[in-house]
């Protein structure tokens, strides 16, 4: 299984469903750089159905300005991006919750956007391209039955023979059993709680399972030298948070924590 012992990959993805893989992955110190699926939402199986189309197109309907539908607050009533100005993907279904602080239409909101998304894009494939043991992660909380994952495998093998692909999939509110494909190449965890707010935090047992795992960002071709997250009050700035950690300090300026590092952090971040 999946993280059930020491376990090495070249690159870990996140395919989104809820921020709760985006956060879990940078507690960890697993996510050294944005991708393209990072933080995104879904309500349904319609994205998973629409993701082997997308990685076969290598995303050119992806995030066009026309697709994109306005959602009004009331449409996601759980969201705590009430500050934001939400949207939604049709060609993927997916939900951007907290990628718009404006309308597109009323601002240079959508070309910001698109560049930073287009420069994540590229990276991705960057990464898939100097991989050979690839993990993807999705996490919502609904039941979705087994094959559109297994549709997704079977994409990217098809795309990419050569390359080893994993994927891992927590899903609450779920009465069914818990599903291994027989290569163990799929796990998707089912659990009957309702996820909450705690999910996000790294003791969450469902998620320590990445506790065993690890990756060589090194061998990416996007050597991150340095990465920033904020924290409580302040900030946290990792440099080469792919080595082990070297030195951790602290400091304070015009009212704002710093805690500097050089190698990962020993200690938790704040989120």
């Amino acid at each position: 299984m999946i993280g059930s012992k020491k376990d090495k990959f070249d690159f870990i993805c996140s395919l989104g469903g809820n921020c709760m893989v985006s956060a879990q992955l940078k507690q960890r110190n697993l996510r050294m750089f944005s991708l393209p699926f990072d933080w995104l939402y879904m309500i349904d199986d319609k994205v998973l159905y629409n993701l082997p189309n997308c990685f076969r197109n290598k995303f050119a309907d992806f995030i066009q300005k026309e697709n994109m539908r306005y959602v009004p607050l009331s449409e996601i009533p759980q969201t705590t991006h009430t500050d934001r100005v939400l949207y939604q993907d049709m060609k993927t279904q997916y939900y951007f919750l907290n990628h718009f602080n404006k309308k597109i239409d009323e601002s240079s909101e959508y070309d910001i956007f698109r560049k930073k998304m287009t420069k994540r894009i590229n990276r991705f494939f960057s990464c898939i391209n100097n991989s050979k043991k690839i993990l993807f992660l999705l996490s919502h909380s609904f039941y979705i039955s087994n094959q559109p994952y297994i549709d997704i495998y079977n994409t990217l093998k098809q795309l990419y023979p050569d390359k080893e692909f994993f994927i891992k999939v927590i899903q609450f509110n779920s009465d069914e059993p818990s599903f291994i494909s027989n290569d163990e190449k799929i796990e998707i965890d089912r659990y009957k709680r309702k996820d909450n707010l705690y999910d996000f935090i790294k003791t969450n047992i469902e998620w320590e399972f990445l506790d065993n795992i690890k990756c060589d960002f090194t061998k990416l071709g996007n050597n991150v030298f340095i990465s920033i997250y904020k924290i409580k009050k302040g900030l946290s700035i990792v440099f080469f948070p792919y080595i082990s950690s070297l030195i951790t300090f602290k400091m304070y300026f015009l009212g704002i924590r710093f805690i500097i590092s050089l190698g990962k952090l020993k200690i938790n971040r704040e989120v």
